[in-house]
C-alpha cells in the first residue's frame, strides 16, 4: 500500500489547507517571515566563521566521487 497511502495522505492535506479561511494564510505567512527573519539574524550574529574560528578540515576537502 506504500504508493497509495502517501498520495492519499497529500491530497487530504491539500484539501484542508485549500479549506483554511484567507486569514489563517496571511497569519501563517506573516509568522513564518518573522520566524525566518530572527532565525537568519540570530544565525548572522553567531556564525562561527564570522567570528573567526575555524569550521574544520572537510571545507578543504572536495566532496567524494560516487562511481556507479
Amino acid at each position: 500500500m506504500v504508493p497509495l497511502f502517501p498520495i492519499l495522505g497529500v491530497l487530504l492535506c491539500v484539501a484542508l489547507m485549500i479549506s483554511l479561511p484567507v486569514l489563517t494564510w496571511i497569519r501563517f505567512v506573516v509568522w513564518l517571515a518573522l520566524g525566518l527573519i530572527i532565525y537568519f539574524l540570530y544565525s548572522v550574529r553567531h556564525s562561527r566563521l564570522r567570528k573567526g574560528f575555524d569550521a574544520g578540515e572537510t571545507e578543504d576537502i572536495p566532496p567524494p566521487i560516487i562511481k556507479t
